[in-house]
């Protein structure tokens, strides 16, 4: 009985189909039928009274759509989920010790982006670290038939620190063009501002490979002579990565023109190759002469540093005249 009046519909579809097989057919067909003629005109009733409210609803959704298509087609990734938080449809991460921290300076810009990444790219930062971990496990778990298992662990981090840093440069950046008006009237000079915010952009990519790193040297001790190359090697690099992806940027600043993003991808890769093939050089040569392999990923790594030093010094010129309106 307590099931037949929780389920009253499925009761009244019911009786009405076993009707014909019951003695009182006809008070069960009128009672079933009835009911269900109610139950639907009452509902029918209610969306009768809503439906002059459709048209707003409907407004407010091909607003919000067409908003979403129209940061899209830009690339901003951080206007989307912004716009997502806007709608409820997404929530981020807060880490309490990072918001508890009191920064003053030119590192209040790097506790800026320490705060945003969390709320607005968790998911983005979950997916990197287990990436980069997994990557650096390929060399701690592969056999050592000819002695160069280490030199892959090498290949494995440059290979995760790139793929962190470009992901979150790219989108970093756009967002640091469409703030300038904000963040120019601080009190630094151009090229602190714009040092700033490429170091802020490189420090996921330098934690996931030192995380990597580590979980590499757990598992396979032999490998710390490549593990701490690759660890002082890193930060100048993830630094000189986000470096040329912040001054192509500012040499390619629209973010409408699609020919224009297309020509800024090519560009930014050209630069790369470029910057990067000094460090790389160094560091060859480096181990070429018999010294440890951390020798030479301190040397690359200070290489890197310099070049990434002078292109924030150009971006910071470029940033100092660039103007969002013209």
């Amino acid at each position: 009985t307590g099931l037949r009046v929780v389920f009253f519909t499925a009761t009244m579809a019911t009786q009405m189909t076993m009707a014909p097989f019951t003695p009182e057919g006809p008070l069960y067909a009128i009672l079933g039928g009835g009911g269900m003629i109610a139950i639907i005109g009452a509902f029918y009733a209610l969306a009768l009274r809503q439906a002059p409210h459709l048209y707003d609803i409907s407004a407010v959704r091909v607003a919000a759509t067409s908003k979403t298509q129209e940061l899209q087609r830009s690339g901003d990734v951080t206007g989307i989920l912004a716009q997502q938080a806007r709608e409820g449809k997404f929530k981020g991460l807060r880490l309490g010790f990072v918001s508890r921290m009191k920064m003053t300076g030119p590192r209040a810009l790097i506790w800026k982006e320490l705060l945003l990444q969390p709320r607005t790219m968790i998911s983005f930062v979950v997916l990197f670290a287990l990436v980069g971990i997994m990557l650096s496990l390929i060399p701690a778990l592969a056999p050592n038939r000819r002695g160069n298992i280490g030199w892959l662990l090498l290949i494995m981090q440059g290979t995760t620190v790139f793929m962190v840093t470009m992901a979150l440069a790219q989108t970093g950046f756009m967002e640091v063009l469409r703030r300038v008006d904000l963040q120019k009237p601080l009190p630094f000079p151009p090229w602190v501002t714009v040092s700033a915010e490429i170091v802020s952009k490189s420090i996921l990519g330098i934690f996931v490979c030192w995380l990597g790193a580590l979980v590499a040297v757990a598992l396979r001790p032999m490998l710390w002579p490549h593990a701490l190359a690759s660890g002082l090697a890193i930060p100048g690099f993830s630094v000189m990565l986000s470096a040329c992806v912040f001054l192509i940027t500012m040499l390619f600043p629209d973010m409408d023109d699609a020919s224009q993003r297309n020509l800024r991808g090519l560009m930014i890769m050209l630069s790369i190759a470029i910057a990067g093939l000094f460090p790389m050089l160094a560091f060859a040569g480096v181990v070429a002469l018999g010294t440890p392999p951390y020798v030479g990923g301190f040397v690359a790594g200070t290489l890197s540093l310099a070049i990434a030093f002078g292109l924030n010094v150009l971006s910071g010129r470029l940033y100092e005249s660039f103007n969002p309106s013209e």
